[in-house]
């Protein structure tokens, strides 16, 4: 019997675990990649940056949802069009500083009288009305009021916008009236042609003691001529 059959159960118990740890050994390395292998190459640019292989030798358009270059190389990515600036329709930024347009003169005259502006248009009061309030809609609120009964005549030979009218009452601490469109609120609106006249109707919540030496002012046209008129109300 040659030295390989004397071996004991013990040493062929040895033998084949060594040899089943060295198999596990080499299933478990991984041989250095070469350079020209293709798992050594850098991991591939994603195809929203890569090249577009029709562009021309130096044109480094963008198509939209492309990645320029140095945004490729870490910079912050680019921003969605829907986040960009929009420029005003009039030009101008949040910076400007628009100064201050001149106010057109102001005519004072009575409650009761008629202001004729130099421009020849004239306004008058023809009623204030004592009321009551009703909350009817959302933001209104009920209470003491007055309605103010404005006429504007237009004896200038063209024809006036009266769709940005302002009308305002102030007590005598010039504490403003607060405005209100319960009815029966009817502001001026739409063109005025020349010799027309139109009236609106304008709402004001003011406590019963605070009617005396009231101003009410009317600006038919903004940097225009004004009315004011001066006076007590029921």
């Amino acid at each position: 019997m040659n030295n390989s059959e004397k071996r004991s159960p013990m040493a062929w118990t040895s033998l084949v675990l060594a040899l089943v740890s060295s198999m596990a050994l080499t299933g478990c390395s991984t041989p250095a990649s070469s350079p020209d292998s293709p798992s050594a190459t850098s991991s591939p640019v994603p195809s929203s940056v890569q090249a577009d292989p029709s562009a021309t030798p130096g044109s480094q358009t963008a198509s939209p949802g492309t990645l320029e270059p140095s945004q490729a190389a870490g910079l912050a990515p680019a921003i969605p069009e829907r986040l960009l600036p929009i420029p005003a329709p009039s030009g101008g930024t949040i910076t400007e500083v628009i100064p201050k347009g001149t106010p057109g003169p102001v005519t004072k005259v009575g409650l009761e009288d008629t202001a004729a502006l130099p421009n020849k248009v004239s306004i008058e009061i023809l009623n204030v009305e004592s009321m009551e309030t009703k909350a009817t809609t959302p933001g209104e609120i009920a209470g003491p009021a007055v309605a103010m009964h404005v006429s504007i005549h237009n004896g200038s030979a063209g024809v006036i916008n009266i769709n940005s009218v302002i009308v305002t009452v102030a007590d005598s601490t010039s504490a403003l009236g607060q405005p209100t469109t319960s009815d029966p609120y009817s502001p001026f609106a739409g063109d005025l042609a020349a010799g027309d006249s139109a009236k609106g109707i304008y709402v004001f919540l003011l406590p019963k003691d605070d009617r005396k030496d009231l101003t009410l002012s009317v600006e038919y046209e903004a940097g225009r001529a004004s009315a004011s008129f001066t006076g007590d109300v029921p």
